[in-house]
């Protein structure tokens, strides 16, 4: 009997142990299912037909400069939120293609993802993503923009100024430089030059004005140009008379004291 007893005894302590060690392994299954990692929210494609107009949140590519501070977990420039009283948006992170996460201290492209709640439960979560650029300081790029249109710069004001020489130069070829002597006897031959007309009553004057009346451009008329038209006569303005302009070479003298005349005898 006394060895029943003591086999009872034995037995009732394996019970005991094996409920204790029962109840301290119980709570350490519950907190490794806890631990597992939490399911990442679907794309914003395959929730959108889901969700109330002022619950979709956009993003948009966002370039920034080396060097630069940009806080990545705070800063939403380029997300487009409708109404931030019916969302809550969060950060998640910014990877480049190396799984490296963002810094601006070189030039790189990183991918951020944000996850966007609505307040209302029953819609669901879910997550975008942009590219944030970092690209080359903007001042070494205008410096570059700069010089190379100071250079295009320069050689069109070459072009032009070589232009203008050209049509000063022909300009200048077309006029005949004649001394003090021959200038003297142009003026004589323009007083004895008969300018009137007895017959109509027309002076040469006259047929000068009448023949920009007609349309006739004596200036753009080449030397030895002849032009014909109806000239009025002065006595009637029912008589016209067919009259002819030819226009003679271009004269340029050239007085130090007074000036520089031009002549264009008609």
């Amino acid at each position: 009997m006394k060895k029943k007893g003591n086999f009872r005894k034995v037995v009732s302590g394996l019970l005991a142990g094996m409920t204790m060690l029962s109840t301290v392994l119980s709570p350490m299954t519950a907190y490794a299912a806890e631990i597992q990692p939490e399911e990442k929210p679907p794309l914003y494609e395959e929730v959108k037909d889901l969700l109330d107009e002022d619950e979709v949140v956009t993003a948009k590519d966002y370039e920034i400069e080396t060097g630069s501070v940009f806080d990545v977990k705070s800063d939403y420039t380029g997300l487009e939120i409708k109404d931030d009283n019916k969302v809550k948006v969060t950060f998640e992170e910014a990877k480049n293609d190396k799984n490296e996460d963002f810094t601006t201290d070189h030039v790189d492209t990183y991918k951020a993802v944000y996850y966007v709640e609505p307040v209302n439960q029953e819609h669901p979560k879910y997550q975008i993503s942009r590219k944030l650029i970092v690209r080359d300081k903007e001042t070494e790029v205008q410096t570059e923009a700069a010089g190379s249109e100071a250079v295009t710069e320069s050689e069109t004001a070459g072009s032009e100024q070589q232009t203008e020489e050209a049509e000063e130069s022909e300009s200048d070829s077309e006029i005949t430089d004649i001394g003090a002597d021959e200038f003297d006897d142009l003026v004589e031959q323009a007083q004895n030059q008969d300018t009137y007309d007895e017959e109509s009553g027309l002076e040469l004057h006259d047929v000068l004005e009448q023949a920009g009346d007609e349309g006739v451009d004596l200036d753009s008329m080449e030397e030895g140009e002849i032009a014909t038209f109806e000239a009025v006569s002065a006595y009637s303005a029912r008589s016209t008379q067919q009259v002819t302009i030819e226009k003679g070479p271009l004269y340029r003298y050239a007085d130090y004291n007074l000036g520089t005349y031009l002549t264009e005898p008609y």
